[in-house]
């Protein structure tokens, strides 16, 4: 679980003024329910996601990057809306999302069902080996971890524990220093960014890395936890590619998870 003690605190006493038209939080009737289970989910928020993308929402994925420029054309924008609606509210018209409040998407949130049944999620673009290019995976992944985490309030799900980690790191910390995975594995709710193609590894090296990433998320879908996979490269390749790749396991749930696709 990330530490958020100090932004929950910073929050709580920042709500407490706005919302309370009191002090400081410590004379706040509301500092043990509304102000403080706000300030907690938006702490969760600001640790967890990283920035830019813990500050936008919804409204702000518009198909453009933080400079005006074009990352994806309508049509692209609204094939991506669509697939993401599926997979966090029920019963939204996809093409008129953006017309939706918050409390209407919360009100028709699926995501809590998500987390019970273990439903992977699986965002990819490729990006034909340009890493410089913007393609908007991960600002999609930050939409659906926020969903996941406003449902600490929404139903009820306060044990949930989150958690953000980069492939690379994953990768180095598997096989050198697993145990300080424990927390990540565990997580209820986990993103696993910029996952790039091992097609350049040596026949060693990819079964190293398989076999490590395959026991690590063995015992995160024995245990029921989903994980939002961030791909840099067109996952629909030879079901046997991404096998050798990266194990057994990760080709079953990329084979069977929900799918965002921002291919242009």
């Amino acid at each position: 679980m990330k530490e958020i003690t100090k932004v929950k605190d910073r929050l709580e006493e920042r709500y407490c003024k706005t919302f309370c038209g009191v002090k400081n939080s410590q004379v706040c009737p509301k500092s043990h329910c509304a102000c403080s289970a706000a300030a907690e989910t938006r702490a969760y928020m600001e640790v967890v996601i990283p920035k830019p993308y813990s500050n936008l929402s919804l409204k702000d994925f518009n198909g453009k990057d933080k400079d005006g420029k074009t990352i994806c054309n309508d049509f692209i924008l609204r094939k991506v809306k669509q697939q993401l609606a599926k997979y966090c509210w029920k019963g939204v018209d996809f093409n008129n999302i953006d017309q939706y409040s918050a409390d209407q998407l919360n009100a028709r949130s699926i995501v809590s069902q998500r987390r019970e049944d273990c439903d992977n999620l699986v965002i990819y673009a490729d990006e034909e080996g340009n890493s410089n290019e913007v393609t908007g995976k991960t600002f999609v992944a930050s939409l659906v971890m926020k969903e996941a985490i406003k449902n600490r309030i929404i139903n009820g799900r306060a044990s949930e524990s989150y958690d953000w980690i980069q492939y690379s790191v994953l990768k180095q910390r598997l096989i050198n220093d697993p145990d300080s995975l424990s927390n990540t594995k565990c997580s209820d709710w986990l993103v696993v960014d910029d996952i790039t193609s091992e097609a350049q590894s040596t026949r060693n090296q990819k079964s190293l890395i398989s076999s490590k990433l395959d026991s690590f998320f063995y015992e995160r879908s024995e245990d029921g936890l989903p994980t939002i996979f961030v791909f840099r490269f067109d996952v629909t390749m030879d079901h046997s590619v991404i096998e050798d790749y990266y194990g057994l396991t990760m080709a079953k749930i990329i084979k069977n998870s929900h799918k965002i696709s921002l291919n242009r």
